[in-house]
């Protein structure tokens, strides 16, 4: 019985903590796409790329600059 609860304990333990390694990437990729579109919205006014129209050089860096911001925040706080 030993045995079974302590595998099934490192297992859990070990879901857990891989957990991290697909929910802070995805959470980059969201806050990425998020940021852009509002420094876009209320700053953009230089396009970026003739195929994409809507998409400016202003919400550009500022999704890259609030990516590594607010990723710099989440690894503290871990």
């Amino acid at each position: 019985m030993l045995i079974v609860v302590t595998q099934s304990y490192l297992i859990i333990q070990n879901m857990f903590e891989g957990l991290i390694w697909f929910i802070v990437p995805v959470s980059m990729i969201v806050i990425n796409d998020s940021m852009a579109y509002l420094f876009g919205f209320f700053f953009g006014k230089t396009p970026l790329i003739k195929l994409s129209p809507k998409k400016t050089w202003e919400g550009f860096i500022g999704g890259v600059i609030s990516t590594v911001f607010l990723g710099m925040i989440v690894c503290f706080i871990e």
